[in-house]
């Protein structure tokens, strides 16, 4: 199954739009599996709109895995796509949703301080693939 950590999809999102790189996106190596593209809700906190996709073994098994619990903290924005189609889905994640999961990234969860290092960090990220992934400044 493909990256179900939305702190790590940031991340690797993140570099591979900057490297226009995609290939470790699909896990089953072709498009032989039931791939799933997923946009996070409110309920995800500052990831709300980032989206992510999942190669799954098969439909039967995607719809085993995607819990009521799974529902609450993302929607399906298409299944059953190609790999090249699930990649231009997440490819159209606005900037500022990036920039908000960074800044919840860097928000400490008990205290709500945000650590100027780690938001620095983040933000020189977003900045980063702004720069080098040919997407829009605006």
């Amino acid at each position: 199954m493909g990256i179900r950590n939305p702190k790590r999809a940031f991340e690797i999102a993140l570099n591979d739009y900057a490297l226009e790189r995609s290939d470790h996106r699909d896990v089953s190596g072709a498009d032989g599996g039931y791939n799933v593209v997923f946009c996070y809700t409110k309920e995800a906190g500052g990831y709300r709109g980032v989206r992510t996709w999942t190669s799954y073994a098969s439909k039967e098994e995607f719809d085993r895995l995607f819990t009521p619990e799974r529902r609450a903290h993302e929607t399906i924005v298409e299944e059953g796509v190609t790999s090249e189609r699930a990649i231009e889905l997440v490819d159209q994640t606005p900037v500022g949703c990036y920039i908000m999961a960074g800044i919840d990234d860097a928000t400490d969860q008990e205290t709500g301080e945000v650590d100027p290092f780690i938001l620095g960090m983040k933000l020189k990220s977003v900045a980063f693939l702004m720069a080098f992934s040919g997407r829009p400044r605006a």
